[in-house]
């Protein structure tokens, strides 16, 4: 026995057990077979089953006794050389009849079949031969018959034939070997079951649970799925196969683990068994978020160097124009030449153009700083859209812009709750971007209900949005034309998107290059 391998011990232990009770079994049929077909031969009961019973004690005590499970297979031969012997015995006491020399050549054939060891076989062919002489001593027919050369034949036929099986065996066992070892180290953890009752496992498998692999066979698959899981768990087990889904099995001390599993449903000895195959997550998922991560860095810092570059090329822009006129203002003063009213009234409205647009630059940076960060809190009060709507309108009208104004009637005085101030801001923002990039023709502007839901649109017949550009104007820092030809920080949409947001809307975009824009802003009645 290979106590090493207990798997192997115990395979050999129930092979053993199981020759056993055939011998006994065939060895007392033998009985019925010689009464019957041999009446009044030399047949004597009580000899018999003693044989019989020797070979049914064995493998009954290897169930209590340690020792005997040691040594079953030694005690196997024993057995094998008593019905050999209890045979030569019965056929010295028929007087070598022929019909019991037939018996002896299947005794020894079917007792050879049963050897194992090829050690063992030649000493019990030494031992029948011995046996053999010692029957032709007292039976001198025996030695002129074809007795012992038809012994000699058998016995040669079995030792050749167990050579063979033997190395038959061997390959078997190594490539079960190879399997195994395939088997249990393989990366994916592997379990089989059956009715919920884990059959088989590996090594990986195992270990990622933190078992010993003979502690995990047995168990219910309940007793390692996650309470949370076992719903989902019933539910697949009634497919026959199921891919890939991510689910918590809990671990040995207690604690869980998120495995990526697959199943599939097999016949195996006319039964249906469930092969699971799992694989640990954690190191791609950290792998993942480590690479999301990465990912988001260098998106920041793109976003901080574009921020970088178009703010300080916005706000180079009115610093720039008040340096030169306060240049020009210095060169007058130095000059002791007196300003007429137009020019001092021409300094300040451009000197307050620049500020205001400082103000607006840096106001707007302030507001996308606030978002980021998630404290941009609304200040809601009672408005009138189509009020506000009036006002920007009015606001935002040059002499070279025409602003077509449409307002429903039935919501001319209605009111929602809103910030005023923010509100305002994104009519501006989308005013300002209609004029600007609307070639110089009329903008239209509208405001109506549907389905407890204010409805503000703000179209152009300008240059268009294409439609790659139109998945993006509403991110930070994204533009549709390049900054070169147009000036601004490309935050206008991305602050009106997320005002309108947190007032409970929704803003869109509909739009064909060269023909123009429509952005839709959809504001819910209870804002």
């Amino acid at each position: 026995m290979d106590a090493k391998n207990p798997s192997a011990h115990l395979r050999n232990l129930i092979v053993f057990r199981r020759l056993l009770y055939i011998a006994a079994a065939v060895y007392m049929l033998w009985w019925f077979a010689v009464e019957w077909l041999l009446p009044g031969a030399f047949n004597p009961l009580g000899s018999r089953m003693l044989v019989a019973v020797i070979n049914l004690a064995i493998p009954l005590l290897s169930y209590v006794s340690a020792w005997v499970r040691r040594n079953i297979a030694a005690l196997f031969y024993v057995c094998m050389w008593l019905i050999s012997l209890h045979y030569f015995y019965l056929m010295n006491g028929n007087s070598a009849d022929f019909n019991w020399v037939v018996g002896s050549y299947i005794t020894v054939l079917a007792v050879s079949l049963g050897f194992l060891s090829s050690m063992a076989l030649l000493f019990y062919s030494i031992f029948v031969l011995s046996l053999s002489l010692v029957l032709c001593y007292y039976h001198p027919q025996l030695a002129h018959s074809v007795f012992l050369p038809g012994l000699v034949t058998i016995l040669l036929q079995a030792n050749f034939g167990l050579y063979g099986r033997l190395r038959f065996v061997g390959s078997l066992e190594e490539s079960n070997k190879r399997f195994i070892n395939l088997f249990d180290f393989s990366f994916d953890g592997v379990l089989v079951h059956g009715d919920g009752k884990i059959t088989d496992c590996n090594e990986s498998m195992a270990a990622m649970l933190g078992y010993k692999k003979t502690d995990l066979i047995g168990k219910s698959v309940f007793d390692v799925v996650h309470p949370d899981e076992k719903a989902a768990v019933i539910e697949n087990m009634k497919m026959p196969t199921v891919n890939r889904f991510e689910m918590k099995m809990l671990k040995s001390d207690g604690s869980s683990i998120e495995l990526e599993v697959r199943a599939k449903e097999f016949r195996f000895e006319g039964k249906t068994s469930r092969l699971v195959t799992a694989q640990d997550t954690t190191d791609r998922k950290k792998a993942e978020s480590e690479r999301v991560a990465a990912a988001s860095l260098l998106e920041n810092l793109r976003v901080r160097d574009e921020f970088i570059s178009l703010a300080s090329h916005e706000l180079k822009t009115p610093i720039s124009a008040l340096q030169l006129q306060t240049q020009m203002i210095e060169q007058d003063l130095s000059q002791k030449t007196a300003f007429s009213p137009e020019k001092i009234s021409e300094f300040i409205a451009l000197f307050g153009r620049q500020v205001h647009r400082l103000n607006v630059l840096v106001g707007t940076l302030l507001d996308a700083s606030q978002i980021a960060a998630g404290h941009l809190i609304l200040d809601k009060a009672p408005v009138e859209p189509a009020a506000l709507l009036r006002e920007a309108v009015q606001a935002a009208i040059a002499p070279a812009f025409e602003v077509v104004m449409s307002v429903e009637p039935a919501i001319e005085h209605f009111k929602i709750m809103a910030d005023p101030i923010r509100l305002r801001q994104v009519i501006d923002n989308l005013l300002s971007n209609a004029m600007k990039y609307g070639r110089g023709k009329p903008v239209r502007v509208g405001l109506r209900s549907e389905t407890e839901r204010l409805i503000l649109s703000v179209a152009d017949e300008g240059i268009g949005i294409p439609l790659e550009a139109q998945k993006r104007i509403f991110g930070r820092f994204e533009r549709a034309v390049s900054s070169r030809h147009v000036s601004g920080l490309g935050l206008g949409l991305y602050i009106a998107r997320q005002i309108v947001e947190l007032h409970g809307g929704s803003i869109a975009v509909q739009s064909q290059v060269g023909v123009g824009s429509t952005f839709t802003v959809t504001l819910p009645f209870s804002a």
